[in-house]
């Protein structure tokens, strides 16, 4: 079997860190109370998206290792300013959440 599809020989759990007190940072928008198992969800699902990239990321770093490839400086930006983006957009999407509380709480208190 090749190199690139073998796992990474050891790759550390990633946990999320958190409190009860905190937990509502981390659970649906439309849910008013967190609940244990809510954020026991999103830390399950989050971990282990975040060991699949990080199993992928292991992976690319094989790539200027192998032999018989060849890439310039202007490949590897290209490469990196689109992950980069990617990283941005999804961080965006984990933000949204707050600012959108933050909306939904403005007070129409009018004083003439």
């Amino acid at each position: 079997m090749s190199d690139f599809i073998n796992e990474p020989e050891e790759m550390e759990p990633v946990e999320i860190e958190g409190t009860e007190e905190t937990a509502g940072e981390v659970t649906d928008s439309t849910e008013e109370t967190p609940t244990a198992e809510t954020v026991s969800k999103f830390r399950e699902l989050t971990s282990n998206r975040m060991k699949m990239i990080g199993q992928q990321l292991f992976q690319m770093k094989k790539i200027p290792e192998k032999r018989g490839i060849d890439y310039s400086r202007e490949d590897v930006e290209k490469i990196f300013t689109y992950l980069r983006n990617e990283i941005d957009k999804c961080e965006s999407e984990f933000i949204k959440k707050f600012d959108e509380k933050k909306a939904d709480k403005f007070d129409f208190d009018f004083k003439f």
